[in-house]
């Protein structure tokens, strides 16, 4: 059985939905994107990425980094 790729995405919610998208297909690369791409980065944001990187479960869910509403989401998919 062929191994599964995943992508990483990475976007910025707010009022208006889904903005800033950004992705990858490599793992070890989305802590980069994630600090090159949004600039209000905090420490909070970055411990809850490593958290999901680490259990790297696809999910259809967003996985929010920020705590309420906004900020940043991962969403790990499997590719097809």
């Amino acid at each position: 059985m062929p191994k599964t790729m995943k992508a990483y995405i990475l976007s910025d919610y707010n009022e208006h939905g889904a903005e800033n998208v950004v992705a990858t297909l490599d793992k070890t690369k989305v802590m980069e994107l994630m600090k090159s791409n949004f600039q209000w980065v905090n420490q909070e944001d970055i411990d809850k990425l490593e958290y999901y990187l680490e259990i790297d479960k696809p999910s259809k869910d967003a996985n929010n980094l920020a705590v309420g509403w906004g900020g940043i989401q991962l969403h790990i998919i499997e590719l097809q």
